[in-house]
Order: structure tokens, then C-alpha cells, then sequence
């Protein structure tokens, strides 16, 4: 059994009791945890996103700086494969970006650098296009 100095017992005399957590309190907890998992399936998921591109077309993971923002994925539903996406110049890029509402001032103005991106042709050096 713990002995106790007259310190620590004054100190405990100063601390207030403990209390049961309110109901706001224990909801709250439930939804940071819930927010928590979210976030980490989230993670999982986007890295194995990253995982799939990287192996099966590198170039569409280094478009966007983001794989898991809305623009990227609409890039990626829209053009699946490095073909589908051979045809894709300046314009066809710049209406789609437009159609998604993705803010044109983002993009890099190097649109050779895109379409090597789009080909798979993305040196590690090399930081995300748009």
C-alpha cells in the first residue's frame, strides 16, 4: 500500500474530484473516433490508388499534387489509360479542367511536361503538374 507525504495529500486536498463524462462529452469522443477511422481509411485507400497508377500508368499519379482531390479523380474516371488520355492536348485539357471547375491558374504553364506526365514519363525529381 502507497504512503502518502503531507505534501502529496495536500495537493490532493487541492484537486478537484473527478467527474463522470457528460452525454455531449461521450458523443463527442464517439465522433472524433469515427472521424479518425475515416481519416485513416482514407490514407489507405489513397495510397493504394497511388500503388495501382504507379504500377500500371506512373505519369497519372504525378498530374495533380493530390491523387485523392476531387479534380484528380475526375482526371483518372475520365481517362483511365495512358491511351485514352494520348489524344489530350492544351484545349482538351483546358475543357475538361474548366467542365470540373478546377481553377485554371494552378496549371503549370510547361504543357510538355503534362503530356509526358500522360505518358507515363515522370523522373522523380519532378514535382506534381497541377
Amino acid at each position: 500500500m502507497p504512503t502518502f507525504s503531507p505534501t502529496s495529500c495536500a495537493l490532493m486536498d487541492r484537486l478537484a474530484p473527478l467527474k463522470p463524462q457528460s452525454d455531449a462529452i461521450k458523443a463527442l469522443r464517439a465522433l472524433v473516433r469515427g472521424r479518425d477511422d475515416l481519416v485513416a481509411t482514407r490514407l489507405v485507400l489513397t495510397n493504394q490508388l497511388r500503388a495501382l497508377l504507379e504500377s500500371f500508368w506512373p505519369g497519372a499519379a504525378g498530374v495533380f499534387a493530390d491523387i485523392a482531390s476531387p479534380i484528380a479523380l475526375a482526371f483518372i474516371q475520365r481517362y483511365s489509360t495512358p491511351e485514352s488520355a494520348s489524344r489530350l492536348g492544351e484545349k482538351r485539357m483546358a475543357a475538361f479542367l474548366a467542365q470540373n471547375q478546377y481553377c485554371m491558374g494552378r496549371m503549370n504553364p510547361s504543357w510538355q511536361t503534362t503530356q509526358c506526365a500522360f505518358g507515363g514519363i515522370v523522373r522523380e525529381t519532378d514535382t506534381p503538374i497541377l
